[in-house]
């Protein structure tokens, strides 16, 4: 891996450390504000005197927001987080001094022109992302007589790292290549990798933003999309709605699409799986799933102190969604499933409850994990039949349908999970099969999206816009004589395809996808991938970065850098589940931001002794 070189210009900003205390957020994103939150409300200027310099970089100009919020997105691409989990004001003390701290329903209620208010609702992303900038300018003018906050549009390319006296290397569109020196904290907060650049025309690796990315997609072509995540529904939206079309309501609820002429001919998605994910309704108002299974008290350290993920946790976990399931089930036949700590127990009482109700089909895993095991391949007559049945199941929600219920389960597990799984908590090997294997198939049916898309997907398959005949591990085939990509599904059946579309969001990898930042911080020694170790066991790489339980990172030579943080994205892998505008997550700022104050204290009394000794 050959460094990144760049010239700099001379730095106009540096000051000595007794002058200034200076931090940098490589990251202007939620986490970059996040953060920003945190350290305002912590640091003391006025009571020490010493001058405090923050710099915030991002490649885009919505701080706050970032990339992912950007305010000038359509407002048809929706939310899988409800308005009710969204808040940018941190429960941690101290609390910030900020008059105005809004939650973001709250937000909602008093900008009158955003209709959807309620803790229930789903928001576009580009609503979330002006709530995020406007949380962000409040801080600025709040603070920024007593602590000058700077931000910066451009791209970090490089941190020559010194304790205390740490150097930004960044890219600037206005005024080329730059640097800043004399940074005493730094922060990584650098979100989503970008994908690597692909050479052919033909090929889109990255959706974002839809209107720049999709606008090449000429009208009457037939496109493939790889991936049927959050993002595929977008690229979807982007292609019909986005370009004029439009969804009629008729007296059953069931909306039909209604073209514009702009659209694809035909939009064909594809994954290993071929499986969409599972839609919801928002859960606020519900009261909190209490785990009867998967519990600290159930789940027992293993020898080595890491857990087998199929043997130690995954039973339990099935335990779970099965109990979940048929308590719901015998709530509807006034019945009540008793528990046991003995699973077997239960299960007899499922058996003659079958016994009694035999026209109820006996719950199998696979209704959420293979729905279509027992095919040879998904077409789309039976994907669009089983988007219909999830829209009827999401429309019942948590507190009728039985299935929804048992989706759902993983999200009031996985909090407790994330203990077990975080800094190597699973067997290295096991770690792996998590990551490869079960991870999306948790995230499909815990974190769907709102109903109201999926009802979308369908009315635009039904119109025949939208084809699952390939959605199943079809190869993807590159015919260089007729200069397109070629979808060759299972049954060896084949079709060509315009434009070929990546709709998944990259992982990150800061060994196999770097960005130049992360490249050079690699070669330079000052960040190193986190590896799962154990004894006699083969290492694991997730492609994250190695941190201590506080988040600071660990170099090449096994030192501790106390004074830079890491956190969100880049954390994926030692930790599980960044991907959440949620204040709490794997919160290693709210104890950062605490620590960074009082080294500031240390500065201003190491600088008034030298005054004094001088």
């Amino acid at each position: 891996m050959s460094q990144v070189s760049v010239s700099i210009n001379k730095c106009q900003y540096f000051r000595a450390e007794r002058d200034v205390y200076r931090i940098g957020i490589i990251g202007g994103g939620p986490k970059g504000l996040y953060s920003l939150e945190r350290l305002l409300a912590n640091l003391e200027p006025k009571k020490f005197g010493k001058k405090i310099e923050i710099y915030i970089f991002d490649k885009t100009s919505f701080l706050g927001a970032g990339h992912i919020y950007r305010p000038d997105q359509p407002h048809y691409l929706l939310m899988n987080y409800a308005n009710g989990n969204i808040n940018a004001w941190s429960e941690s003390k101290p609390k910030s001094n900020v008059k105005e701290q809004l939650s973001f329903v709250e937000w909602l209620q008093k900008h009158s022109q955003f209709s959807n208010s309620s803790a229930n609702g789903y928001s576009s992303r580009a609503v979330v992302g002006l709530y995020l900038s406007d949380c962000f300018e409040k801080l600025k003018a709040h603070y920024q007589a007593e602590i000058d906050i700077n931000p910066i549009v451009g791209e970090v390319l490089d941190v020559d790292y010194q304790k205390n006296e740490s150097s930004i290397i960044f890219k600037s569109s206005n005024e080329g290549l730059n640097k800043i020196s004399g940074f005493n904290q730094l922060l990584l907060s650098t979100g989503h990798p970008l994908p690597q650049k692909q050479e052919k025309d033909r090929f889109i690796d990255f959706i974002y933003p839809v209107n720049k990315k999709l606008s090449k997609i000429k009208p009457k072509t037939k496109i493939g999309v790889k991936g049927m995540g959050l993002t595929f529904i977008d690229a979807v939206l982007a292609l019909t709605e986005g370009r004029g079309g439009t969804f009629i309501e008729d007296k059953n609820g069931e909306l039909k699409y209604q073209p514009s002429g702009c659209e694809p001919d035909m939009i064909l998605p594809f994954s290993k799986s071929g499986l969409p994910m599972i839609p919801r309704q928002a859960t606020n108002n519900i009261q909190q799933y209490k785990p009867r299974y998967f519990h600290l008290n159930s789940i027992k350290n293993r020898v080595n102190g890491k857990y087998n993920f199929e043997k130690d946790l995954l039973p339990l976990i099935k335990q779970e969604i099965i109990f979940a399931y048929y308590e719901l089930l015998f709530n509807k036949y006034d019945l009540e499933l008793k528990y046991n700590s003995h699973f077997n127990e239960v299960n007899k009482q499922i058996k003659l409850f079958h016994q009694q109700y035999p026209h109820e089909q006996p719950f199998d895993l696979s209704i959420l994990f293979s729905p279509f095991k027992d095919k040879a391949q998904i077409s789309n007559t039976s994907l669009v039949e089983y988007l219909e049945f999830l829209i009827t199941e999401a429309e019942k929600g948590e507190i009728e349908s039985p299935m929804v219920r048992a989706a759902s389960i993983w999200r009031h597990l996985s909090n407790l999970f994330n203990q077990m799984y975080s800094f190597g908590g699973l067997e290295p090997a096991s770690q792996q099969i998590f990551d490869k294997k079960y991870a999306g198939q948790f995230n499909r049916t815990a974190y769907g999206p709102p109903i109201i898309n999926v009802k979308k997907l369908l009315a635009i398959a039904k119109a025949g816009y939208l084809n699952f005949d390939f959605c199943e591990s079809p190869q993807v085939l590159w015919d260089d004589a007729q200069d397109t990509f070629l979808l060759k599904s299972q049954n060896n059946k084949s079709i060509a395809l315009d434009y070929l579309i990546d709709a998944r969001i990259p992982k990150i990898s800061v060994k196999h996808n770097p960005s130049p930042l992360y490249q050079n911080l690699l070669n330079r020694g000052i960040v190193r991938p986190f590896e799962n170790h154990a004894f006699f066991k083969e290492p694991y790489e997730p492609g994250c970065i190695d941190i201590n339980r506080n988040g600071h990172p660990i170099n090449t030579e096994n030192l501790l850098l106390e004074d830079v943080l890491v956190t969100g994205t880049p954390t994926e892998g030692v930790t599980y589940d960044n991907d959440t505008l949620s204040t709490s997550r794997n919160d290693f700022v709210s104890s950062w931001a605490r620590k960074v104050n009082e080294d500031y204290k240390k500065t201003v009394f190491k600088s008034n002794y030298s005054l004094f000794k001088n």
